[in-house]
């Protein structure tokens, strides 16, 4: 949906499928750039929650066509409307749209992976934090299958080239490659100072350098701050040694 802002649906009449918080929260945001949003939804009730569900229906650039269904799309190059169907009457009808975004909720591709490597209970690839480590040693995921909250083409790209440095890592680990061989590419989680470590040693900096001029603290702190967790990540890492 993030393709709305593109100035081709600008001030354009479009049109979001779907019933449930994700349809809400697109059609929302598509209202900064359209003409109007309807909202497509073959029920007559939304299963979004309400709060969501209140904040569309009160909108005053987003149209509920209850009990609709979308047929086919009309449209070369480019969509020009859809032709719908009452999923009550059968009645049929066609609606010039300027474009259509789907919003009927996302089931991971990960079916084939059961058994294999952990998933969530969504179904999605359970990796280790802010790393593409599946549970299973040197398996790495990317993509939208271990993104259940951003799901963006974006942010999909930049977990495939972090799964990628985490492989080739380990490759020069085992003596393959080129890749540089760094300290902490595996480095076990708990060997690494955690927020709350780091925090503290903040704290501890600033009150050192609070009798400073009050550039030369600034500069003091950020220096401090860096050169403390550095020392708390040695030091953990020759303790457990």
């Amino acid at each position: 949906v993030c393709d709305g802002a593109l100035p081709h649906y600008r001030n354009k009449v479009l049109g979001v499928v779907g019933g449930g918080d994700t349809a809400m929260e697109e059609a929302s945001y598509l209202t900064k750039f359209a003409s109007e949003v309807l909202i497509i939804h073959r029920r007559d009730s939304f299963r979004a929650s309400k709060v969501m569900a209140d904040r569309v229906l009160s909108h005053p650039k987003i149209r509920v066509l209850w009990n609709t269904e979308v047929e086919e799309v009309l449209g070369d190059s480019e969509i020009t409307g859809v032709k719908l169907r009452d999923s009550k009457s059968g009645e049929k009808s066609t609606l010039d749209l300027g474009g259509l975004f789907l919003a009927i909720g996302h089931t991971p591709n990960t079916g084939f992976l059961k058994g294999q490597v952990e998933l969530t209970e969504s179904g999605y690839i359970k990796v280790c934090s802010w790393r593409t480590e599946t549970t299973v040693e040197g398996v790495y995921a990317a993509g939208d299958v271990i993104d259940e909250y951003y799901r963006q083409a974006i942010t999909s790209a930049g977990t495939g080239c972090m799964a990628a440095l985490e492989a080739e890592r380990r490759l020069a680990h085992h003596g393959v490659g080129e890749s540089p061989v760094l300290e902490t590419a595996f480095a076990p989680f708990d060997s690494i100072a955690s927020p709350e470590e780091v925090s503290t040693d903040a704290a501890a900096s600033s009150t050192a350098t609070s009798t400073e001029s009050s550039g030369d603290a600034s500069v003091n702190a950020l220096v401090g701050n860096r050169t403390s967790s550095a020392d708390g990540v040695q030091a953990k890492k020759k303790h457990s040694e």
